[in-house]
This record gives structure tokens, C-alpha cells and sequence, in this order.
């Protein structure tokens, strides 16, 4: 069943599903200019196009030009997407964060930045039309499907 509410109308909403798109959450309107939901064989997940009107923007592109170390011109911020966990994991977190600093430990949250590599014919993230592929080989697309697990850092192609 499509919610037809978060669509201008139902050929819009029929596309946007075929293509994997979610609405984007009236709350985001302006700081997020897409939503993936995700494929539908993988695990629950949204990928989220941030604007710089969105409060971690400016931010991350920060941390990423401070962080850079490899000599010579440093790389354009073209977008940020921004992957977020099902709401009962993402939940949990919070909840878990919660009682860490209740406790007077603090929450450590830290980014974190690498190279990846993508399938040779992904266009995810260049082609704002393209939703995550289905190609095994493309790290990217593996990575925002089957979570941020380490034990598969280095394991890449």
C-alpha cells in the first residue's frame, strides 16, 4: 500500500517505490533532498541526501578538509549522505547513549572517513537518479546494504 500523502500524487508515489525512494520526513524538508529506503533483500536502512541547510553539514565537511593528511589539493565536498539504522536499532543507541552519560561516562561518538570503492558501472551518489546497486563487488553499496561491520575492512577487491 503507498501513502499517497508524502507523494504530489500516486504515479509519483508508484515511481518513487519502484526506484527505492522514500518520502522525505516533513521535519527534513529543505536540510534533505532524497531518501533511499534501501534494497528490499538487505537489511532495513535510509540514505539520506544532505542540503547544507541540514545542522551536520557544515560540520562533517569540516572534520573531512581538517582530516585530510594526503598532500596536494584537497577534495571537493560534493554531498554528504547520511545512512541511518532502522528506528528500533537506532533507538537502542540512543537509549544506550542515554544511560552512558547518565552514568558520567559521555557518549565518545566519533566519525569516521576511509576509502572505499565502488562497482565499476555504480553511479550511487554521482547520479542523484540511481538508487544503491546490487553489484557484490561494489564496497559502497555493500557497506550501506549490509551495515559497517569491520571484520570485512581490508577485504575489498
Amino acid at each position: 500500500r503507498l501513502v499517497e500523502l508524502d507523494f504530489c500524487g500516486r504515479s509519483h508515489a508508484i515511481d518513487a517505490k519502484t526506484r527505492g525512494l522514500g518520502a522525505v520526513p516533513s521535519h527534513e524538508i529543505g536540510k534533505v533532498s532524497r531518501v533511499w529506503k534501501g534494497r528490499p533483500d538487505a537489511k532495513p536502512y535510509e540514505i539520506s541526501v544532505l542540503t547544507e541547510q541540514h545542522n551536520k553539514f557544515r560540520g562533517v565537511v569540516s572534520q573531512f578538509q581538517t582530516a585530510w593528511k594526503i598532500p596536494g589539493p584537497k577534495p571537493a565536498v560534493v554531498r554528504i549522505m547520511q545512512i541511518r539504522n532502522p528506528d528500533n536499532i537506532y533507538k537502542r543507541y540512543e537509549e544506550y547513549k542515554q544511560k552512558l552519560e547518565s552514568q558520567g561516562w559521555g557518549a565518545d561518538e566519533q566519525r569516521r572517513f576511509h576509502a572505499t570503492r565502488m562497482g565499476e558501472q555504480c553511479q550511487f551518489g554521482v547520479d542523484l537518479e540511481q538508487g544503491p546497486c546490487e553489484d557484490e563487488t561494489c564496497a559502497v553499496c555493500s557497506i550501506c546494504s549490509n551495515s559497517f561491520n569491520t571484520r570485512f575492512s581490508g577485504t575489498g577487491p
